[in-house]
């Protein structure tokens, strides 16, 4: 493996002769590569440079890393020509598999979590030194290098697409991609053995807290959307308290069930401890006007009713049958990492209140 950055072309002290690369390719570090692919529109123009690089890292295979970030993710691809390129690329001459292997791992949603948790690239949100990109974990994984093998292939199509005047096929194409990303990305959460909790996580990173903090287009509508009666978020939140406490309960001859009363507004989960078996299932719907569910918060005791009660903060709390919590029905507080938390903190409270009742 060889590892360098690009060639310095410098302002002062050019005292490296490069008369002898005018005319070769060039690789423009500002639009010729993108996550897995890399086009080459430039050629070779100076006479001298301040720092020549090793020969070896213009030829190719060669996996080439910008400097900047996309979605704090890295922007990685491999050039399959011999190129020459700037400072301001990472170059790494290798084995084609392992090559693969790290682009997808700096491509992928992992990385992502990583950089925000782990690096100066939460504060500097465009950026992340080398070695905080190469201090992410390499794992030797032959799915992977095929996975962005593929990858590579539908970008190659996606790029010769957009340079037709008309192209129908574009849609598809990254439709394509995307899936296929997200298989990859599937795949290197399974090689490093993350469980559903940490993948919740992940995904609330890469979903919620990235595009919130570094306000990506359209992230408003998205993160704040209204959910609706089985919505596959609240779904799954409610699965992870049944996951939790269901088991728990039956042992004690106790159903567990939830009740999800909803609307535009705000939505109430209420999760009841019976005697009886609910005939309809675990989990119950049931859509309620804002009236309704203020008297009902009203009737848990919660004198001090605003209009912004609900954007402020989330009310929870504890009846004779069962528990609740009721929030704002916006996407970002419904999700399934958050369920993980809220569930941990209902039964760290139960094992309290069961201590102090011994």
């Amino acid at each position: 493996m060889l590892l360098g950055q690009g060639i310095t072309v410098g302002k002062k002290d050019r005292i490296y002769n490069t008369e002898y690369l005018i005319g070769q390719p060039l690789i423009n570090h500002k639009n010729d590569i993108d996550q897995f692919h890399v086009n080459i529109s430039l050629k070779w123009e100076e006479k001298k440079v301040a720092k020549e690089r090793n020969k070896r890292l213009f030829q190719a295979p060669i996996l080439l890393i910008k400097h900047g970030l996309k979605g704090l993710k890295a922007i990685s691809a491999i050039s399959f020509s011999d190129a020459l390129y700037l400072h301001s690329l990472t170059g790494i001459k290798g084995n084609i598999q392992i090559l693969r292997t790290l682009c997808g791992l700096l491509n992928s949603d992992l990385f992502a979590y990583c950089m925000i948790n782990d690096s100066s690239a939460g504060i500097d949100r465009g950026r992340a030194h080398d070695e905080e990109k190469f201090s992410f974990p390499y794992i030797n994984n032959t799915i992977i290098a095929k996975q962005v093998k593929k990858i590579e292939a539908i970008s190659k199509k996606l790029f010769d697409e957009q340079k037709k005047i008309i192209n129908f096929n574009i849609q598809t194409l990254e439709d394509e991609k995307q899936k296929l990303i997200n298989n990859l990305n599937n795949e290197i959460l399974r090689s490093f053995n993350l469980s559903e909790q940490e993948r919740a996580l992940v995904d609330y990173a890469v979903n919620i807290t990235i595009p919130l903090i570094m306000k990506h287009k359209g992230y408003e509508k998205e993160l704040f959307r209204t959910l609706k009666i089985k919505d596959k978020l609240l779904m799954e939140y409610a699965n992870v308290f049944l996951s939790r406490f269901k088991t728990a309960f039956e042992r004690c001859n106790k159903n567990f069930t939830i009740r999800i009363l909803l609307n535009d507004y705000i939505v109430g989960m209420f999760f009841k401890v019976t005697g009886r078996v609910n005939e309809k299932g675990p989990i119950s719907w049931e859509s309620r006007s804002e009236i309704d569910l203020i008297s009902k918060v009203l009737s848990l005791g919660c004198q001090k009713i605003t209009e912004s009660l609900f954007i402020q903060k989330d009310i929870r709390g504890f009846e004779s049958d069962g528990f609740y919590i009721i929030k704002p029905n916006e996407k970002k507080l419904w999700h399934k990492a958050m369920a993980y938390l809220d569930a941990e903190e209902f039964a760290d409270a139960m094992l309290r209140e069961g201590g102090r009742a011994k």
